[in-house]
């Protein structure tokens, strides 16, 4: 959508904006539907908070929002990437869940300079010019690409916090968030779970103002 001419053309700067909620937990997975279709579909109250936290996402203003379930499974360095956003009880379950936001912001693709330092990094390359593949299937060595990225982060030996380090697309998308901001934000948090009202609403429109556009939590 980003290079349709005809839909630029009506409304300039168009773009694609999407939230995901990210939880872990049992399913049942079973047959639904009738004897004329029939789909496969995952059922239980972890299907139910994975579709509210996705709901939470928009809410919130945040691209990847996830539960407390899913950042014990992170490790300690994956997990201080997160940025613990709120402390609350989801419809339909008993006990309150911390919620977590991965900051990302993809909107830094819209800097042609930033496009070049993509350009100039071989791996993040390959693997938008994978993405970008419209309506084409991918060749031979694009699947080969994928498959070997695939298989190289699910091996036991991959550290995924390398990721924030070497990997020039996440470098871009994380480089308005700053340790000042991130700093800020927790104590305005920890006020804000004590209940310190005031003092956190005074401190939360400072951060909120700290980045390029209004920050969501």
């Amino acid at each position: 959508y980003r290079v349709h001419h005809k839909l630029l053309k009506r409304l300039p700067r168009y773009r694609v904006r999407m939230g995901f909620g990210l939880h872990s937990g049992w399913a049942i997975e079973g047959a639904i539907g009738s004897e004329f279709k029939v789909d496969a579909s995952y059922l239980g109250p972890n299907v139910n908070l994975t579709t509210r936290l996705q709901i939470c996402s928009h809410t919130y203003g945040c691209r990847i929002i996830a539960s407390a379930a899913v950042a014990r499974l992170m490790s300690d360095a994956v997990r201080e990437e997160c940025r613990l956003i709120d402390h609350v009880r989801m419809d339909g379950t008993r006990r309150p869940t911390k919620i977590y936001s991965l900051d990302l912001d993809e909107l830094a693709f819209d800097d042609v300079g930033n496009l070049e330092t993509i350009n100039g990094n071989e791996e993040s390359s390959n693997l938008l010019s994978c993405m970008g593949s419209k309506r084409k299937p991918l060749n031979m060595k694009q699947r080969l690409m994928l498959q070997r990225q695939w298989n190289r982060r699910w091996s036991d030996d991959c550290e995924m916090h390398s990721m924030f380090e070497q990997d020039a697309a996440i470098q871009i998308m994380r480089q308005r968030y700053l340790p000042e901001f991130f700093c800020r934000f927790n104590m305005a948090f920890l006020n804000y779970e004590a209940g310190e009202w005031d003092v956190a609403k005074m401190m939360l429109k400072v951060t909120r103002d700290m980045l390029h556009e209004p920050d969501g939590p």
